[in-house]
């Protein structure tokens, strides 16, 4: 699923993924990972519990280091 908000406002290709065999047993985890259109890989940037992040959060921790390390790594996103 798109991370609209990395999207449209930081303009980064980020996504997020749930799992559904552990949301069904009551680990809410999502992996967020960036895909790179160079070479057609996935990164995983972080893997975190969904009640301890906001997406929307502007000033969210988590969002504020993989905002960056994406722009590190991949600075043409």
């Amino acid at each position: 699923m798109k991370w609209h908000g990395a999207q449209k406002g930081a303009r980064l290709p980020l996504w997020r993924l749930k799992f559904w065999d552990l949301e069904n047993k009551g680990l809410k985890y999502r992996v967020i990972y960036h895909f790179n259109w160079p070479d057609q890989s996935y990164n995983v940037m972080a893997i975190v519990h969904r009640d301890s992040f906001d997406y929307d959060n502007l000033n969210d921790p988590i969002r504020i280091r993989v905002f960056a390390r994406c722009r590190i790594d991949f600075p043409g996103a």
